[in-house]
């Protein structure tokens, strides 16, 4: 909590500013395909593919080729710092979780990539050869950062027929850290299943509900939930015109609610409400009638 007083006239006002806990926000992932190693599959391009799979073959016929799925983070999430952020989870649903005892992992990208419109179909977008349909990446299969693992947390079965679950990544260690954070910033995300050792049978696989499913509903498809910590606001100096009184108000967090209390006394029961107001921006001017009393404050909570 903040507490300014500052002399005006006969008039001493304080302005106490309160910072009563974090909001949470869900934004979509929009931009997702998946890159294929199998010999047939390496030039083609699945951004507009219903799944993002991160899998891998067995060897029995000596295939051992693996799915790994890339997308980027939703723009909304570049307008907050590191600071203001107290939780950021990426989250992904698989319709029947195939992984066994396999981890899927991950990375930021190290290059940015087209994301495409085809469904298996010729290159117009990233394939496991190139990051756009024309241009090699580095290393087949997508340049990434690993230095840099997210490791994800296979969540609760929600049934047990089905055996579906989410799939969620803590994204904050990578969001602090200046290289990793720039990293997803500009080229977003990869995620890969444990490639390592190829298995002799089965297909250890995730197949992701991608952004472009129909038969999914918003919470079923990639996502991020993000909780945000409203910055606290800043009142400044007062003006005064006639019998009204100015106070500028900043460092607030556009779409957030504020409410401006009063007090004489400054005892917990003695704050009256007298404004509630949501800004677009992160500061505004509020203005009220000059007070009678000698000494007032207020204060300013966000919700």
């Amino acid at each position: 909590m903040k507490r300014r007083a500052v002399q005006w006239a006969a008039v001493a006002l304080a302005g106490l500013l309160e910072s009563a806990g974090a909001a949470t926000v869900r934004w979509p992932i929009a931009t997702d395909t998946y890159l294929d190693s199998r010999t047939e599959n390496q030039t083609l391009n699945y951004g507009a593919a219903n799944t993002l799979k991160a899998l891998i073959n067995n060897n029995v016929t000596g295939d051992g080729s693996v799915c790994r799925a890339l997308f980027t983070l939703p723009a909304e999430l570049w307008n907050y710092s590191p600071t203001s952020l107290v939780s950021v989870t990426a989250w992904f649903y698989v319709w029947q979780d195939n992984t066994g005892d396999r981890h899927v992992t991950l990375f930021p990208l190290a290059r940015t990539f087209v994301e495409g419109t085809q469904n298996g179909g010729a290159a117009d977008g990233a394939t496991w050869l190139t990051y756009d349909g024309a241009h090699a990446w580095l290393q087949a299969g997508g340049d990434f950062l690993t230095n840099f693992p997210a490791a994800g947390v296979k969540e609760e079965i929600l049934d047990e027929g089905m055996h579906d679950r989410f799939f969620s990544f803590d994204l904050m260690p990578l969001l602090t850290n200046e290289t990793a954070r720039e990293a997803l910033r500009q080229n977003g995300a990869l995620l890969r299943i444990d490639e390592q050792p190829i298995p002799t049978n089965g297909l250890p696989r995730a197949p992701f509900t991608s952004s472009d499913d129909p038969g999914y509903t918003a919470e079923y498809k990639p996502h991020l939930r993000v909780e945000v910590a409203p910055p606290e606001p800043e009142i400044g100096g007062p003006t005064m015109n006639g019998g009204t009184v100015t106070l500028p108000i900043g460092q607030l967090t556009p779409g957030i609610t504020n409410t401006v209390e009063r007090s004489y006394d400054l005892a917990a029961a003695n704050w009256t409400s007298i404004a509630v107001f949501v800004t677009g921006g992160n500061a505004t001017n509020w203005s009220l009638p000059l007070s009678p009393s000698n000494r007032v404050f207020y204060r300013v909570t966000t919700r």
